[in-house]
């Protein structure tokens, strides 16, 4: 009760920090398995056409993986930052004995001026470069023009039997 902040806020602050790196340990390694998996999938694209379009498409839209990850980091980023800038302004600008009083008027005190939600800034994502996208789809590009031109290589051949036929 002697302390300058609020304890609970401390608590607040480190509680959040500890949680997010525990969490952040377990979406690593989530994410290494995703990870791994769309290898997998990306690996048929030397089967089948389609999949290296699906690839293409995906990338170019912003809905691939990488995307997705893209956005999870970022929002959790802006996630961390709420958190603990409200458990900062617990910290600081509510008492300890505002905190723990059960009296009739306590939740009044332990309020914070609705002012502080405009300090907090407004979340916004940040997509990746049109170049960054681009290069990240240049394999399965690469795949594509590979399986046009087998195409290709086959419709000469069939073309080539077919005249022989005549």
């Amino acid at each position: 009760e002697e302390l300058p902040v609020n304890y609970k806020g401390l608590l607040a602050l480190e509680g959040e920090r500890l949680t997010s790196s525990l969490f952040e340990r377990y979406a690593g390694r989530d994410t290494s398995i995703q990870q791994q998996q769309n290898l997998l999938v990306r690996a048929f694209s030397l089967l089948s056409p389609t999949v290296a379009l699906r690839e293409v498409s995906m990338t170019l839209a912003e809905t691939d993986l990488r995307a997705h990850l893209r956005f999870l980091a970022q929002a959790e980023h802006y996630r961390y930052m709420l958190v603990q800038q409200l458990n900062q302004l617990q910290t600081d600008a509510v008492s300890m004995a505002d905190d723990t009083a059960q009296d009739a008027g306590a939740d009044r005190r332990k309020r914070i001026s609705s002012e502080h939600w405009h300090e907090i800034p407004v979340f916004a994502f940040q997509p990746a470069s049109t170049p960054e996208v681009i290069g990240t789809a240049g394999a399965a590009f690469g795949l594509i023009g590979a399986w046009l031109l087998a195409a290709l290589c086959m419709l000469v051949a069939a073309g080539r039997r077919v005249g022989v036929a005549r």
